[in-house]
């Protein structure tokens, strides 16, 4: 019976030698490439004003949009990224193309973003979907194993349409490399993320009413990067969000508190180009 606790042994080692194997996750990125994305957005928002005995008002906004990345340059890792939106539909009604260049390390972190657009629409749109999220997820500084997990910082700051000031949103994604899959015939590296622990904060001024914004939500999602330059293949992602905004003014509080339920669904999937 001896041979077989060997051949046990021996198919043990082997299982053991594959777990143990890390993988460096990093872009490999070069100047002059293009990648090319559909994306689609869905925003519902259900709002109420919390005195109010008038039932809640449900929103929904649909974005959809063609997203070009070329790589402009590379110097010592990091590249510099032209960012191109085009057939931009907003609710179903075109809106005109707008550009940005954004520069990102070798881990998928963004380290300066400059937008060429003023664009209130455009403002809309990078508010939702942020460099961040075009790349996907940051990788790791250190090779990891598969099922290992690491955290990133979720640090977006928003501004709203018609109102001075800004809301920041912030949280701790937990990213936990899953697999090495086949997707769309390419060997990918398959991330899922998550947090509980989204928080949203701020003080801003519209029509001459001072409002504080604060909430609480999570996030989720998957990403498949493409394993020999570490580009999104394909990306999902959910949002849900529970804030207020409530006047600084405590009379005005007690008529004008509006308490808004927020869910956001994106999807970036890499275009065929022919």
């Amino acid at each position: 019976m001896s041979w077989v606790f060997a051949i046990i042994l021996i198919g043990s080692g082997i299982g053991a030698n594959a777990a143990d194997e890390r993988h460096l996750l990093r872009l490999n990125l070069k100047k002059y490439e293009s990648f090319s994305y559909e994306c689609d957005a869905v925003m519902t928002t259900v709002a109420k004003y919390r005195n109010s005995t008038e039932e809640p008002q449900t929103s929904t906004t649909t974005m959809n949009m063609n997203v070009t990345l070329r790589i402009a340059d590379v110097v010592m890792g990091q590249a510099t990224i032209e960012c191109s939106v085009s057939e931009l539909r907003v609710l179903q009604r075109y809106a005109a193309p707008f550009e940005l260049t954004f520069v990102v390390d070798p881990t998928g972190r963004v380290i300066s973003t400059t937008a060429a657009s003023d664009d209130p629409i455009a403002r809309l749109i990078m508010s939702t979907i942020t460099p961040t999220e075009l790349i996907g997820v940051p990788f790791p500084k250190d090779p990891v194993r598969i099922g290992a997990s690491w955290t990133t910082k979720k640090d977006d700051t928003i501004s709203v349409e018609g109102a001075t000031g800004v809301v920041y949103t912030q949280g701790t994604l937990t990213n936990t490399f899953k697999a090495i899959r086949d997707t769309f015939g390419l060997p990918c590296w398959f991330i899922e993320s998550s947090t509980k622990n989204v928080r949203q904060f701020g003080d801003i001024t519209a029509e001459g009413i001072d409002l504080t914004v604060s909430g609480v939500g999570q996030q989720s999602g998957t990403s498949f990067h493409d394993a020999a330059t570490g580009m999104v293949i394909r990306q999902e992602q959910m949002i849900s969000l529970q804030s207020t905004t409530r006047p600084v003014s405590d009379e005005l509080a007690e008529q004008a508190t509006l308490e808004i339920a927020t869910t956001l669904s994106i999807v970036l999937q890499r275009r065929a180009i022919r």
